[in-house]
């Protein structure tokens, strides 16, 4: 957690810090990179804005326990949640504004709320790191508190998705016959329409698969958006191995894979790379495919895979 610490007494600490650092030849090093969810789940928490002078406590005393409660979850699987609360002699209002003012490094305010002029509710979304790291965000709620508890609380809860590495047997058929499926039109209002395939030559084939197998997990997504991007389908070679369909929708950059008719583990395709070879293989009459590219490019950050 974040705590205000007067600037002077900062410079004191850093600069004893950093000469007894040197007097001992120990090199500064920063943060350890989470190795799991939960490790992932508690860094997240710890960068949280507690604003000063709150008392840990395990127990709810809003006036209103839901507002305590669960807030709204976003559509992916595989959310860890950790929660901390704290209770203030000051009112919900001014823990709120302490909170807005002191914005963690790197975070981006998605949304602010209040309920009835008592409650106050805050959401921040932190930068991420690596391909593990899905979804990172900080949810504050400060209400005011019952009379016996103090004069308002704060909750802040810790909403994190880490993705598991993929495992070499997750890959694409080394043999077989791989066609891609375009379209002419695509619309989230409307779906996709007029579909275009083509079987795929040896070296367009490698290129595709290639981009397939350098795909990493991805959480479930839950999501209204029907809209095909594409669709692979790999076929294996004298009818021997796996056969692959992989279709990519226009919902949180996922990509569902069906194995041998039974459904595998959701792929992310957040750098386009899979959506840009398959578009490159299509004709001129995949229009929707192929301009799905440069709208991909432009709605997903290019580094993470």
């Amino acid at each position: 957690m974040r705590h205000r610490v007067p600037a002077a007494a900062v410079l004191v600490i850093v600069g004893i810090l950093a000469a007894g650092a040197a007097v001992l030849g120990i090199r500064e090093a920063g943060p350890a990179r989470p190795t799991n969810a939960a490790s992932f789940a508690r860094q997240v928490l710890a960068e949280a804005t507690v604003p000063p002078g709150g008392h840990p406590t395990a127990e709810v005393c809003t006036m209103v326990k839901a507002w305590m409660s669960d807030t709204s979850t976003p559509g992916v699987g595989g959310i860890t949640q950790l929660h901390r609360r704290y209770l203030y002699d000051e009112p919900a209002a001014t823990v709120a504004r302490d909170i807005r003012a002191h914005v963690p490094v790197g975070a981006t305010i998605t949304s602010t709320g209040m309920f009835t002029d008592l409650a106050f509710t805050l959401t921040e979304s932190l930068p991420l790191a690596g391909r593990h790291e899905d979804m990172a965000e900080l949810e504050y709620v400060a209400a005011p508190a019952t009379a016996h508890c103090g004069t308002s609380e704060l909750s802040v809860r810790a909403l994190t998705v880490w993705v598991p590495t993929r495992p070499a047997d997750e890959r694409a058929p080394l043999h077989g016959t791989v066609a891609v499926t375009g379209f002419r039109a695509i619309s989230i209002a409307r779906g996709s329409s007029g579909p275009v395939t083509v079987t795929l030559g040896p070296r367009r084939a490698r290129a595709v698969l290639r981009a397939f197998d350098e795909l990493g997990r991805a959480p479930r997504a839950f999501c209204m958006e029907g809209s095909r991007l594409f669709t692979v389908t790999v076929h294996p070679a004298g009818g021997r191995g796996r056969s692959l369909v992989a279709t990519e929708t226009a919902c949180a950059a996922s990509v569902s894979v069906v194995v041998d008719g039974r459904p595998g583990p959701d792929l992310a395709d957040r750098s386009c790379a899979l959506l840009s070879a398959i578009a490159s293989a299509l004709p001129p009459s995949a229009a929707g495919t192929r301009r799905a590219v440069a709208d991909c490019r432009r709605a997903r950050p290019s580094w993470r895979t």
